[in-house]
């Protein structure tokens, strides 16, 4: 079973730009775990295995081979931060581009 929940929470860096942080858990296969992912859940439950506590971020090699050796399925959470710009030109160019379709379509349209 696969589940994949995204969620993204949005902050202000300055006048110019958002920054946009993109939160993603989804269910893993211990052999495609990686260095820096967060575990928050097992296949298992975790009175069932020696690890003391419940959800970390993997920080070595060694706690990846624990990982495989407890569950076959992990439950991560991944982190993406997107940095958008609120005013320039890479604003203005989609803006612009939007409007020069809509305008293309409307002459279009006109002829007929």
């Amino acid at each position: 079973m696969i589940v994949n929940t995204v969620s993204s929470t949005s902050s202000t860096t300055s006048e110019f730009e958002t920054k946009r942080t993109v939160r993603n858990k989804r269910w893993v296969h211990s052999s495609e775990l990686q260095l820096g992912m967060y575990v928050q859940q097992l296949d298992r439950p975790w009175e069932e295995t020696h690890f003391m506590f419940q959800g970390f971020k993997i920080d070595s090699f060694k706690l990846i081979r624990a990982l495989r050796d407890a569950s076959e399925y992990c439950l991560v959470e991944t982190e993406k931060v997107a940095r958008i710009p609120t005013k320039g030109l890479l604003r203005r160019c989609g803006a612009l581009r939007s409007n020069s379709n809509v305008n293309a379509f409307k002459q279009v349209n006109k002829k007929r």
